[in-house]
């Protein structure tokens, strides 16, 4: 049958907090259902980044392609007061529960003790959205199917999804509060449907990353984000 293609967000509500160490793209979620749909097995436990080819025809079937990357966003939070950040070494999971959204970061030091902690930042948050384009059926089964937990130490508990909520927009937003939604090729950023001042104004970093699920691939390419 054709599939059918829209424009949509997705609305997460979680039973336990939600944490995050790194950005979650969505594809990353298909990817991980499809994989458990057809293994019925665990995806996480095999560290094997798969073959890109395979991955993009995969997850193509699910969501749209442009400025080559994965018509899809990040895991977003609808406001800073929503997601306490930690800086710390070690994250007690426990703790989370306790903070519920105090807006406030909890700094474990200052100058070089704050940068030496910066790769443990944590964000820690109840609600949560994607953006996508894609088939919004076919994903809206494979998510309410396969993906029951989100984030980090699922396997304790966080991340529970309480539910899913899906809704159509007019149009897909690759900014949102002046920053990019998820990483492009630098060589893309000119084509974003942006006028060059707006384009000029966005914050971002550059950096070689991944551009297909799983994010820790080896093969990268030279990205704004």
């Amino acid at each position: 049958g054709g599939s059918k293609v829209s424009i949509f967000r997705v609305d997460i509500k979680f039973r336990t907090p939600c944490v995050l160490q790194d950005d979650l793209y969505f594809d990353t979620l298909v990817s991980a259902a499809y994989a458990k749909k057809i293994l019925q097995s665990d995806y996480y436990k095999g560290k094997q980044a798969g073959d890109i080819d395979l991955v993009r025809n995969t997850l193509s079937q699910y969501i749209d392609t442009e400025y080559s990357v994965f018509k899809c966003s990040k895991l977003l939070f609808k406001s800073d007061n929503e997601a306490t950040t930690f800086y710390t070494k070690r994250f007690h999971f426990e703790d989370a529960n306790k903070i519920k959204m105090k807006a406030k970061n909890i700094d474990t030091g200052r100058g070089y003790a704050k940068n030496y902690h910066k790769h443990m930042q944590y964000k820690v948050a109840y609600e949560g959205y994607f953006y996508v384009s894609g088939d919004l059926p076919k994903i809206q089964a494979l998510l309410t199917a396969y993906i029951t937990h989100i984030g980090k130490k699922a396997s304790q508990g966080y991340g529970e999804v309480a539910g899913y909520d899906f809704c159509t927009v007019e149009k897909f937003p690759w900014i949102l509060q002046g920053e990019l939604v998820r990483n492009i090729p630098a060589k893309e950023f000119d084509n974003l449907p942006y006028t060059a001042e707006e384009l000029s104004k966005i914050k971002r970093q550059c950096g070689y990353k991944a551009v297909v699920p799983p994010y820790w691939r080896s093969e990268t390419v030279f990205c704004f984000y």
